[in-house]
């Protein structure tokens, strides 16, 4: 029963086991025709792997493409670039420019300062009042002479007591230096109602010998004395002294000049100077601009400076020509009406007289006073005018009140017939007396204030010595005629 239990059971199981195995080889086929069919699918398609690799392939083809055509179009920007600037590259090109430009204005506003340099403008303006204190009316006379009639007439122009306003000076001077070896002047006058040429001259100047010699030629000041050459922007009182504007007028000539300066003798240096002018000055009217005379005026100067004193000694030589003079009027006649000129008096012949001046002066300058500086000039001028001889002196004292006030005192004479000949003096239409009252004394005061250091303001009077009677001839031992000036002058300077 046992065994037959066991036997069934292995029996059932006998028949349950040829299900399996079949399943079992069926698996195993179909696991076997899997296999095959994996390894043909694996024959037929890509691996999965290299599908990835070709698809990052052709990623970075499309980006390598990318960045080629980026790379074109920057290459393509950078040939433009190039080949046409920015805008900030053309600004930049235009400011360039612009400051070549500014540089070329510059370099030739250099060049003009350059030139402006070497040009030296200054003047100064002298506005004056003047109140006149005449007393002899014919002081004040003027005589004319129609020029159709060939009449003449004297009429007074001011009256006792006459006071004017008036520009004395109105200086503007050009002076041009190229360089150390030459000096070019232009200086006119616009004062009372004219405009005139007081200087114009070319300075040449040697640097070789260190003597300082030049040569000045043209229009120029009379190298004769101190006060001649003196400027009317510095000098203490209005006006020169009267010895000064009788025999030198106007103060400038036209000719040539030869100066040397520095020559040492010893702790003094000599200055020399020889000058060749026309002679008549610019104030005569009838010899202007002409020279009737062959004959040049000469004149020499020699000075010697010692720094504390100042030594000076002129000499001048020359010719002046008087024309022949007619005396002519017109007369008409009663019975036809007709004009005729006719002679009246003597017809006086041409004559020539020599023309010669001699002059010495001094000036010092000491700090004498602690409040100031004291100066002193002093000259004395002989010679003949017109074949009468002549002379005439000034001395100044000038007192510095500190750094804006100066006193000056100034007495200065003249003589137009400085000789003991009576003949020779009647001679000249004078007799014994009068030649014994005929100089002219002038006694001069001037206070001079700074305003600042252009302006200076000058209140000063002239006290007028000489012997006169109301026309105009010598009276001999009476008293002095009132013609007395107070004269107050502003004056800039530039």
């Amino acid at each position: 029963m046992g065994n037959y239990n066991y036997e069934q059971q292995n029996l059932r199981k006998g028949k349950n086991m040829k299900p399996a195995k079949q399943v079992l080889l069926s698996a195993i086929f179909i696991a076997a025709l899997a296999s095959v069919a994996q390894a043909q699918a694996r024959r037929q398609a890509p691996d999965t792997a290299v599908v990835s690799l070709r698809t990052q392939m052709q990623a970075l083809t499309s980006q390598v493409a990318a960045l080629q055509n980026e790379l074109e179009a920057a290459n393509r920007r950078l040939t433009e670039a190039v080949e046409k600037p920015s805008a900030a590259e053309e600004k930049a090109s235009v400011l360039g420019d612009q400051l070549a430009g500014m540089d070329e204005r510059l370099l030739t506003a250099e060049s003009d300062v350059a030139g402006l340099k070497k040009l030296k403008v200054s003047g100064y303006i002298q506005a004056r009042f003047e109140h006149l204190d005449y007393e002899n009316l014919a002081d004040n006379a003027t005589t004319t002479t129609n020029s159709l009639t060939k009449s003449a007439s004297t009429s007074i122009t001011g009256s006792q007591g006459q006071s004017v306003f008036y520009i004395r000076r109105g200086r503007v001077k050009f002076t041009y230096t190229p360089g150390a070896m030459s000096e070019y002047v232009i200086y006119f006058d616009a004062s009372k109602d004219k405009v005139s040429l007081k200087e114009a001259y070319v300075k040449l100047k040697e640097p070789w010998t260190g003597y300082g010699a030049n040569l000045t030629v043209g229009q120029m000041n009379w190298p004769f004395g101190i006060e001649v050459e003196r400027s009317s922007s510095v000098r203490e009182l209005p006006e020169r002294s009267l010895v000064v504007r009788t025999l030198f007028p106007g103060e400038r000539d036209r000719g040539a000049k030869l100066s040397v300066a520095d020559i040492m003798l010893g702790p003094a240096a000599l200055g020399l100077d020889l000058g060749v002018f026309n002679g008549w000055g610019l104030d005569d009217k009838t010899f202007t601009w002409q020279d009737p005379t062959k004959q040049k005026d000469v004149i020499v100067r020699g000075t010697i400076d010692m720094g504390f004193l100042g030594l000076c000694a002129s000499f001048y030589d020359g010719q002046y020509y008087e024309p022949r003079s007619v005396t002519k009027t017109c007369q008409t006649n009663t019975t036809t009406g007709a004009i005729t000129e006719v002679t009246v008096g003597s017809t006086k012949p041409d004559k020539r007289y020599f023309k010669g001046r001699i002059g010495g002066g001094l000036q010092t300058y000491q700090q004498l006073l602690p409040f100031g500086g004291t100066a002193l000039l002093s000259e004395y001028i002989m010679g003949k005018e017109k074949g009468k001889p002549v002379a005439g002196w000034y001395a100044m004292l000038s007192q510095n009140a500190g750094s804006k006030l100066n006193l000056a005192l100034r007495v200065d004479a003249y003589d137009p017939f400085a000789s003991d000949d009576t003949t020779e003096y009647v001679e000249f239409g004078g007799t014994t007396d009068s030649r014994k009252y005929d100089q002219t004394i002038t006694v001069g005061g001037a206070v001079n204030y700074w305003w600042d250091s252009a302006v200076r303001l000058t209140l000063a009077y002239d006290h007028i010595k000489k012997d006169r009677d109301m026309t105009g001839n010598i009276r001999p031992a009476t008293r002095d005629v009132k013609d007395d000036k107070l004269t107050a002058q502003v004056q800039i300077r530039f």
